[in-house]
């Protein structure tokens, strides 16, 4: 498959938009193959797409493509589809790891550094929600998910990456150690916990946030995430104060 519509780009990409397609567990590679043939093309489309079972290219990096509903990011931006990204959440973060490794094999081949100029999001460049889980599970906001993925890419073209996660019945590199960024929750008497994800404080606004961010943190790095109790005690206005943070970001419901 080469889907060529959105036309010939005639040089190397600039920069890199990883997107959600939100769909369900059997939304894999196998399906876009089959739907994409007979989908218009000017609705949208990624160049590559991963999930459970395999790689889908479903058009040459050289073309241009309809991913991201904004003129720049789809005629300089290469675009993957984390697949299968409202089903399974283990699933997901697999697919997620594979995109990862993926990206940042593209980007040392194309001499690009991941940064804020070179990494985008689908919702930065036109209104949506995508990638919408990876927002959710990565801090909760544009930024951190950003953050998150700029960090791993990095990684992976400095040869930080160790451990393995599997997909496809393959092994994928993936980062499973958290020594180099302090990640935890904690609470000061409010009520509220909150969460910091290596970069800044978040204040989580519903149950299942905390579920999801303590789920992720167990199954990516095989450890409990630690909470403390700062309750009576500015603890947490010196931690903010000493890593440079205004105030914690309250996050969306």
């Amino acid at each position: 498959m080469n889907i060529t519509n959105a036309g010939v780009r005639g040089y190397n990409p600039t920069g890199v938009v990883i997107h959600n397609d939100a769909g369900s567990n059997g939304a894999n590679a196998g399906f876009y193959n089959n739907w994409l043939p007979n989908h218009n093309p000017e609705n949208g489309f990624a160049h590559v797409y991963i999930a459970s079972d395999g790689r889908l290219q479903a058009s040459d990096f050289s073309n241009m493509a309809w991913h991201c509903a904004n003129s720049y990011g789809n005629a300089n931006y290469a675009s993957w589809e984390v697949c299968q990204s409202e089903g399974d959440l283990n699933q997901f973060l697999r697919n997620e790891q594979a995109v990862l490794d993926d990206v940042a094999k593209y980007m040392k081949q194309w001499g690009l550094t991941p940064n804020r100029d070179t990494v985008k999001l689908h919702q930065e460049l036109s209104a949506t929600s995508c990638p919408r889980r990876s927002v959710e599970v990565h801090g909760g906001t544009l930024e951190s998910c950003r953050s998150y993925f700029i960090t791993e890419l990095n990684k992976r073209l400095t040869g930080q990456t160790s451990g393995t996660v599997a997909v496809n019945n393959t092994q994928t590199n993936t980062e499973l150690e958290d020594d180099d960024l302090m990640k935890f929750t904690y609470t000061n008497g409010d009520k509220t916990t909150y969460y910091f994800n290596g970069e800044k404080v978040i204040a989580l606004s519903h149950p299942d946030q905390l579920a999801i961010v303590r789920k992720t943190y167990k199954e990516t790095t095989g450890k409990d995430l630690k909470n403390f109790d700062w309750k009576g005690s500015p603890i947490d206005i010196r931690f903010m104060q000493a890593n440079g943070i205004d105030k914690p970001i309250i996050a969306k419901k």
